[in-house]
């Protein structure tokens, strides 16, 4: 039970906090899967069954658990209804304008997106997923990705405030009005900076 059930809860409730995470971005099945087996095993003082009957109730009550978890996450109306901004947000539109951008600049495939966690992410992961991503253009947070790599794969810099974009090598900046996932006006600003020689998109860790 301390290794299934209490670990990954206490884990996911520590972690956000001591790295700056939105703790509802991270309750899932890293930290509830196995709560169906913490409940099977409270049935037994309450149930007088054989030892050998416990495994079955215990796979049972942990099935029933995965199954409602499922149903839940492959329901886009009530992800929506729930009124989360990641189920309204235009990730496949921000990430479609900034790859044209960084087309029109260069025949060079995009190895690094550098910006905030989520808008830098999207941009990554709804453009293949191979493109890596500095955060917050903090090397600290992103040990893969070296400075002499950013100078010469160059990037996508993503932005909250325009002013907060680089200005040196940029070729073209851009914008996307996301306030459909906000309560006010809110935008996302880029700017490209191609890069030095084309090569192999930069490999972050899974």
């Amino acid at each position: 039970m301390l290794g299934l059930v209490a670990f990954p809860f206490l884990a996911t409730l520590l972690t956000a906090p001591l790295l700056g995470l939105r703790l509802q971005n991270h309750w899932g099945y890293q930290a509830l899967q196995f709560v169906g087996l913490f409940f099977a095993w409270r049935l037994r003082d309450r149930l007088d069954l054989a030892k050998a009957t416990w495994l079955v109730l215990a796979l049972a009550v942990h099935g029933a658990f995965m199954a409602l978890a499922l149903q839940s996450a492959s329901s886009a109306p009530l992800l929506a209804s729930a009124g989360r901004q990641d189920a309204r947000y235009p990730a496949q539109q921000l990430a479609d304008a900034v790859r044209r951008d960084w087309q029109d600049d260069t025949s060079c495939p995009l190895a690094i997106v550098v910006g905030p966690q989520f808008e830098a992410g999207l941009v990554s992961v709804y453009n293949g997923g191979t493109a890596a991503v500095l955060e917050d253009g903090d090397f600290a947070k992103s040990p893969w990705i070296s400075r002499a790599e950013l100078e010469r794969s160059g990037a996508v810099y993503l932005a909250a405030e325009f002013a907060d974009l680089p200005s040196r090598r940029v070729t073209r900046v851009g914008s996307l009005d996301v306030s459909v996932a906000f309560t006010a006006p809110t935008q996302v600003y880029w700017a490209i900076v191609p890069p030095l020689e084309c090569e192999s998109p930069v490999s972050s860790p899974k």
